[in-house]
Formats: structure tokens, sequence, C-alpha cells
């Protein structure tokens, strides 16, 4: 199979990518790090990774930018920082 990994440079990614590669084709992605680089919050630069990458039998995410600060001093914005990372990526 040929698996894309978004965010696998990162800190959990470093955990999954060599889980598969031994048995898979593994492609990854990052913001800065990776075989091809993406911005989850930019839905063209995401259409541009899967046009690079051809046909992926499966794709995992694991990326994505997110505020860190105590819950009652996150704002409204901070918390779209994660939903369009995240979740419409």
């Amino acid at each position: 199979m040929k698996i894309l990994i978004i965010g696998g440079a990162g800190t959990i990614g470093k955990k999954v990518v060599p889980f598969f590669e031994g048995e898979h084709e593994v492609v990854t992605a990052g913001r800065h790090s990776g075989s091809l680089q993406v911005d989850m919050a930019d839905s063209d630069s995401v259409q541009r990774l899967f046009d690079q990458t051809g046909k992926v039998d499966a794709v995992i995410v694991i990326a994505g930018e997110a505020k860190w600060a105590p819950f009652d001093s996150l704002s409204e914005d901070d918390f779209y920082i994660g939903i369009r990372n995240k979740m419409m990526g």
C-alpha cells in the first residue's frame, strides 16, 4: 500500500511512520518537514499535495496547529486555529 502520513515528522508521527515503513510505501508531508510540504489550513496547498502524491491507498493525518494555553485564557480566534488546521484541512 502507498500511505500518505501528514505530520509524519512530528512528535507522534515519528512513532507512527516506522510502524508502517516496513511493509508499505510511506510518503510523509508536513508544513516544514517531510518529503512534501503542505499547509493544512490552505485548501489549495492540500490539493497541490494530492496532485504531487498521485494515487494513495490511505491517508493518516496527525498534524495541525493548536493554541496551547489555559482553557480560560483562550479566545474564540484561538479555537479557530485548531479548527482550521485539524478539522477543515
